[in-house]
């Protein structure tokens, strides 16, 4: 069997595991793209529950500081520099952290998360953007039925 071998390979593992990511990316926003188009939010959380995610506002909190509105990006979600600080930390400290170290860490952040979501909730909910009820969401539609249906039996009685 006489087979060519290329000096020059253009699909080595490098540039097959970013063609990789980069359709993963693509697929991903096409998922949230259709998700958003007919669920109204790209939230799942919030689709589900009603209730706004630990994480809602972020996006909206990078666009305001890529404006330069440092005070509507902190509003929106004040932990919005978090997610850059940590994979930048990461891609410094991963081989010089012991894991013992990186569970504490890993725990701290998941007390502040939900630290700051609970202030915000207790702070924001129901009415203040974007910590908002989600109506058309799953849960809440059928307890809205349920809420409504109890009362047109109790109001025939």
């Amino acid at each position: 069997m006489d087979q060519k071998i290329c000096k020059y390979k253009f699909f080595t593992k490098g540039r097959i595991m970013m063609i990789k990511l980069f359709f993963s990316f693509v697929l991903l926003f096409v998922i949230l793209l259709l998700f958003d188009i007919f669920t109204g939010t790209v939230c799942i959380f919030s689709f589900v529950t009603g209730f706004p995610c630990p994480g809602c506002g972020m996006t909206r909190a990078w666009l305001s500081f890529l404006q330069l509105d440092f005070k509507q990006a902190f509003f929106f979600h004040p932990l919005f520099l978090l997610p850059p600080f940590i994979l930048t930390c990461y891609l410094i400290f991963k081989d010089k952290i012991s894991i013992k170290v990186l569970n504490v860490i890993y725990i701290l952040l998941i007390f502040v998360i939900i630290g700051v979501y609970t202030f915000r909730m207790i702070m924001y909910f129901p009415h203040i953007e974007p910590m908002i009820m989600n109506d058309k969401s799953i849960i809440s539609k059928r307890l809205f039925q349920e809420i409504v249906l109890n009362l047109k039996l109790n109001l025939t009685e």
